[in-house]
């Protein structure tokens, strides 16, 4: 079991601003799936200004807006990432999973502002662009941590006895999280253009380069479905008694469900910006949805 050196819980105003902290990053990727959808990755041609200028007045249009928009939500959410850090160090060094966690978040932003510099520098590069996605993943997960072991909801959880569920949940996580990187690489090579249908890509073993990248991620995509539907299911068998942790599961796997769903209607409405918004917005909440769930399996657990 992972265990909390934690005896009391931190003081409300940490806890609000972790959870500020989390809310926030998850609005971020929400924003920038407005960038990557409506291809306003380069409305700010250069970096770390904008047309040349600290705030664009002239020289760019309506994706300028966008990206620009994108940049100052990402400064707020910097400042609320070094807040953290800076109350965690000063108040939390004792407790590691606090201290540790805003350290390794502060790290992650490091290269989280280095990433987005060569995304427009190098021009939208897919591997890059996913890169800089599941980078903002990782920071998204240890705000969780920090918040959750900010709130310890745990401490009123009974302990279970040691089994399979903790090794599960952790690979279902690590199984979302590349399903989320799959499919930004399929937006950053535009393959999603070359596979129109669905649930395949017009065909079941597609031949050219491109299709095989949009069939891939739909069936990584359904690979890891079943993983976290088992998951679900395990956890339904073995926590009903453990309420919290089978809420999260349930919600893990409605999300997911509703994601696979999002995707389809992404492939119905010819890739509309709204609904690949959806797309990623739904993949972020469920991967925030695992992460809470895997921390309280194994916090829960003997």
């Amino acid at each position: 079991m992972i265990e909390s050196t934690l005896s009391v819980k931190p003081d409300p105003f940490f806890r609000r601003l972790s959870l500020a902290a989390a809310v926030a990053t998850y609005i971020l990727i929400v924003v920038g799936a407005l960038v990557r959808t409506t291809g306003s990755g380069l409305g700010c041609p250069d970096w770390p200004l904008c047309h040349g200028q600290l705030v664009p007045v002239s020289g760019g249009d309506w994706t300028t807006a966008i990206e620009f928009s994108h940049r100052l939500v990402s400064a707020a959410v910097s400042a609320l990432i070094v807040a953290v850090a800076y109350f965690a160090w000063k108040n939390y060094r004792a407790q590691k999973w606090i201290y540790r966690s805003a350290l390794l978040a502060i790290a992650l932003l490091i290269v989280q502002i280095v990433l987005g510099g060569i995304t427009v520098i190098l021009e939208l590069p897919p591997v890059i662009v996913a890169a800089h996605l599941g980078n903002s993943l990782l920071i998204l997960a240890l705000l969780i941590v920090i918040a959750l072991d900010a709130t310890r909801p745990w401490d009123a959880i009974a302990r279970v006895a040691r089994d399979n569920l903790p090794r599960l949940a952790l690979w279902s996580t690590v199984g979302a999280y590349i399903v989320i990187i799959s499919g930004t690489f399929v937006l950053g090579t535009f393959a999603h253009w070359r596979c129109t249908t669905w649930p395949l890509c017009d065909q079941v073993f597609p031949s050219e380069p491109l299709p095989i990248v949009a069939v891939t991620h739909r069936y990584i995509t359904a690979a890891i479905g079943v993983l976290i539907l088992y998951t679900f299911w395990q956890t339904y068998r073995t926590r009903r008694a453990v309420p919290r942790v089978l809420q999260w599961a349930t919600y893990s796997a409605f999300l997911f469900i509703l994601q696979i769903l999002v995707g389809a209607l992404n492939v119905f409405t010819k890739f509309d910006v709204i609904a690949g918004m959806l797309h990623l917005a739904t993949a972020a909440a469920v991967w925030s949805a695992m992460v809470v769930f895997t921390l309280l399996v194994y916090r829960t657990t003997e």
